[in-house]
């Protein structure tokens, strides 16, 4: 299930592109959950306290700190997520491709080449989720590339990955067939040699 916010203090654009998220996602029966926000705060908060989004629509002039601010926030807290930021200014294009955004849709004329941005993300979150282990704690999200996990086995109620440089992540869920299968389909990724499973 995909999750995917709004953020944007303006309610007719909130509405908009909910209406435009809904349409896409009923006629093209994908399952979702979208959240919306009129406050970056809110948003800020929601994604310190451990929640995260798969895709995030973001105004750039808002109240307060503006979208690109907070942007760079979400960032240092590492956040994989796709941004896609919605403004009648174009002058932030350049900077917000230089944060990592992923498109830039314009006020006024959303509608027009949203459908094909959305099937791009996807597409995005799609291959990037064949290529990674995602593990998600109380704080934050973690991404492990499948090429650098070494092995994992069971300690206690606990699933323990160690990747190529030796760290040890943990994860609070103990290995079973979803994700020794997951592991195993990277074989092209992984060292086949110095690799051992161990599971109940």
């Amino acid at each position: 299930m995909y999750k995917i916010a709004i953020c944007d203090d303006c309610r007719e654009a909130l509405r908009e592109i909910e209406k435009l998220l809904r349409r896409y996602i009923e006629k093209n029966k994908i399952r979702a959950v979208v959240e919306a926000y009129q406050s970056q705060m809110q948003l800020l908060t929601e994604l310190e306290s451990g929640r995260y989004y798969d895709i995030i629509f973001m105004d750039i002039k808002m109240p307060g700190m503006n979208g690109l601010e907070v942007l760079k926030r979400i960032r240092e807290m590492n956040s994989d997520s796709l941004f896609i930021i919605i403004s009648s200014y174009h002058q932030y294009a350049v900077v917000g491709y230089e944060l990592d955004v992923f498109r830039y849709l314009v006020k006024g004329d959303l509608e027009a080449g949203f459908d094909h941005c959305m099937e791009a993300a996807l597409k995005k979150i799609n291959s990037d989720n064949q290529k990674h282990y995602f593990i998600t704690s109380a704080r934050k999200r973690i991404k492990i590339p499948c090429k650098d996990i070494m092995y994992c086995h069971k300690e206690s109620k606990m699933s323990v990955f160690v990747t190529n440089s030796r760290e040890l992540i943990r994860e609070r869920r103990a290995l079973h067939r979803p994700v020794l299968s997951f592991w195993l389909r990277c074989a092209s990724c992984r060292r086949p040699r110095s690799a051992r499973l161990t599971a109940s």
